[in-house]
């Protein structure tokens, strides 16, 4: 995994803007990650590529985090700072093939895999109106077993599902990041779910903006190529701007 640089972002953002989130950040870490298939970078688990979202965003805007959430109990809007190594759990290793894992509740024996990015996808697109978190657990069963018997996985009781849910978040854990919330106005909590992705893109895209400003600036100014100014690092960047700003 290495960082992505400034041309490739851009041309990124500017070939991906309008395509689902999903299918962007995929593209993003594929670039990323020259090591992997763009098959594999798909089939991380979402805990595994959000660990590599966690690291890109170090990368591109440092370590710390600013959140902005309005409090549901009295509308305050409230502002905090998080680090990276607060939400980041474990770190980023060489890709491994998906595991397979067994789960035995009660008399059935269920074998799955970790929800991946394909999965997501394929459950948004096929309930548009509103996913179902079920068909997201029946997509990873590979095998149900009742008393050794082959089981039919759209069959599986909700007891069962609900006992995969909970195994899945501990295999998993990066793939459910929750922030506890205090609101100082009212004294109000909640747990807030922080999802790297969209976070990420939010960014992305006010980066973007700054970026092609300043662009626009060194270039009607200096007579500077597109290419020439951002060759540049960010550094030396922000110092031509100060100047034309003198």
């Amino acid at each position: 995994m290495r960082p992505v640089t400034t041309s490739e972002l851009l041309t990124i953002w500017e070939r991906e803007m309008n395509q689902p989130l999903i299918q962007k950040t995929l593209i993003l870490l594929c670039q990323a990650c020259p090591e992997m298939e763009s098959n594999d970078v798909a089939k991380l688990s979402i805990g595994d590529r959000d660990v590599r979202l966690f690291q890109l965003r170090q990368w591109m805007f440092g370590s710390i985090l600013k959140n902005i959430a309005d409090c549901p109990a009295c509308t305050e809007r409230i502002e905090w700072e998080t680090s990276i190594k607060d939400l980041r759990l474990p770190p980023v290793h060489n890709h491994e093939p998906a595991k397979e894992f067994d789960l035995e509740v009660d008399e059935f024996n269920i074998r799955f895999r970790l929800p991946n990015s394909i999965d997501i996808s394929s459950v948004i697109a096929n309930n548009v109106r509103q996913p179902d978190p079920r068909m997201l657990l029946i997509t990873c069963i590979l095998e149900a077993r009742c008393n050794q018997d082959m089981y039919e996985i759209n069959d599986l009781p909700d007891k069962v599902l609900k006992a995969l849910d909970r195994r899945i978040e501990e295999l998993d854990p990066q793939a459910d990041i929750r922030m506890k919330i205090n609101c100082p106005n009212c004294n109000h909590q909640w747990d807030a779910r922080f999802d790297i992705a969209s976070y990420l893109w939010t960014e992305i895209n006010s980066w973007t903006k700054r970026i092609l400003r300043d662009v626009c600036i060194l270039a009607r100014t200096f007579g500077w190529s597109e290419q020439d100014i951002l060759k540049m690092n960010s550094t030396r960047r922000h110092l031509y701007l100060e100047m034309v700003n003198l």
